[in-house]
């Protein structure tokens, strides 16, 4: 018997996170620079985008176990194991 459990990290999340905040804060900076307080709107808005964008371009990276790699795991429920 074969069964396959998937997990989505909560590192996923943050590096969706991470890059979407990181582009606001950068289209702010340059926006604030360039154009003052409604520029710095203009682009936390256009940076949020790019990094959103980013994040959907990148998907879920997966991540490979090379074989025989020693793995630790707790089963739910009872095994019982028939000769």
């Amino acid at each position: 018997m074969r069964s396959v459990n998937t997990r989505q990290s909560a590192g996923h999340k943050k590096r969706n996170t991470t890059a979407i905040a990181g582009g606001a804060g950068v289209g702010a900076l340059i926006g604030g620079i360039a154009g003052g307080g409604k520029g710095a709107a203009i682009g936390a808005a256009v940076g949020a985008g790019a990094g959103t964008g980013a994040a959907a371009a990148t998907g879920k990276q997966n991540v490979e176990i090379p074989a025989e790699t020693r793995v630790r795991f707790t089963l739910k429920d009872p095994v019982t194991i028939l000769e």
